[in-house]
């Protein structure tokens, strides 16, 4: 099946705690809004994924920011489906996950207009 590990991108609907989740306790998710991945072969690069509609709901609606689920589309009975990420706790820091926000500002008088800026992460905390 060339569909077999085909996977998406759901928004959590409920807290979590990163260090005691697991797929036991997993918090629930939504399949109303989706981004769709598609697949990939053992080797391929991994893709590019644009999250722009979660990122401006989240940004609308900053409560109901629990984060994301990234799973297969097909997960009952996938034995042997799988893909391969590296998490940012990997030693090699090559492979670890990115996120980068384009973020343009509003115009306004207090504000001039500006380019669109890619804030990482450092720079994400930095300015929390």
């Amino acid at each position: 099946n060339s569909n077999q590990n085909e996977e998406l991108l759901a928004k959590v609907t409920q807290a979590w705690i990163e260090n005691t989740v697991t797929w036991n306790n997993q918090p629930t998710f939504s399949y109303t809004d989706t981004i769709h991945i598609g697949t990939t072969n053992i080797g391929d690069d991994k893709p590019n994924i644009n999250i722009t509609s979660f990122v401006q709901s989240w940004v609308d609606t900053p409560a109901n920011n629990f984060g994301m689920v990234m799973h297969l589309v097909d997960e009952p009975g996938t034995l042997g489906r799988f893909q391969s990420y590296a998490s940012s706790d990997d030693a090699d820091s090559t492979v670890h996950p990115k996120l980068v926000i384009t973020f343009i500002p509003p115009c306004s008088n207090q504000l001039r207009c500006c380019s669109p800026m890619a804030l990482t992460e450092k720079m994400l905390t930095l300015m929390t």
